[in-house]
């Protein structure tokens, strides 16, 4: 399952933003034109994939019934062209766990799941939180490393950690970036192999290199060829 799982998550992984009216009301029919435009001009599986109620789509602000009806919105309208992600930031495991079988009751391939980040949390925190939603629901999960929205000096994904990720089998990526440039490498020679590494606004032309296999991409929104383009120079190993 895992490897099938990694296969899917490459690419242009395209944070989708979330269509409101000016009451902040949900214009889903907006959502699904704006998807259907999307894999019409390439974003399809082997090339992306498309992600819902991430940063860029409200993800940490959205009552559980817009998230829901988002989810819902997404499967509907990818009809299985194209992989889809869900972005999920709760503080308690048990919430989190319910969106996870929810997403994968709906047909959506993979969380973008954050840590906890009320305080600053240790390794068995964090593998605590996961292992929960990873034993609960079978949906393939991006743990994302979120060093910027931890308190005081921050917590990120480290060896230990990530060697401990390798026994949750549903855990098949990380969505990586650091304020470290050197962790930011070494994280990459030590677990390329072992989990899909998608940048997150670091030193893209770096990633690659390193075993990286696809990009958060806010401009595909708009520019899909370009985001494309990049990933075509990737898999062909001549993006510097």
């Amino acid at each position: 399952m895992g490897s099938s799982r990694r296969d899917k998550l490459v690419g242009v992984v395209v944070s989708l933003p979330t269509f409101n009216d000016e009451d902040f009301n949900l214009e889903l029919e907006k959502e699904k034109r704006h998807i259907h435009w999307l894999i019409e001009h390439g974003l399809v599986e082997g090339n992306g994939v498309l992600m819902i109620a991430g940063g860029l789509g409200e993800g940490y602000f959205l009552d559980d019934d817009e998230w829901r009806a988002l989810a819902d919105c997404l499967v509907e309208s990818v009809e299985g062209r194209v992989p889809t992600a869900i972005g999920v930031f709760e503080l308690s495991a048990r919430r989190a766990a319910k969106k996870a079988q929810y997403a994968a009751d709906a047909g959506i391939d993979f969380l973008q799941f954050a840590p906890p980040r009320y305080m600053v949390p240790s390794d068995d925190d964090v593998f605590g939180h996961y292992k929960y939603v990873n034993d609960t629901a079978d949906i393939g999960i991006m743990a994302y490393n979120t060093p910027w929205a931890m308190p005081g000096k921050g917590f990120e994904f480290g060896r230990s950690l990530l060697e401990r990720f390798m026994t949750l089998e549903n855990v098949v990526g990380i969505k990586w970036s650091s304020f470290n440039i050197k962790h930011y490498a070494e994280m990459l020679r030590l677990f390329s192999d072992k989990f899909n590494f998608i940048n997150n606004g670091g030193i893209l032309e770096l990633g690659p290199r390193l075993g990286m296999k696809g990009f958060i991409d806010f401009s595909a929104n708009v520019a899909p060829a370009r985001s494309l383009q990049k990933w075509q120079m990737i898999k062909e190993k001549r993006f510097d």
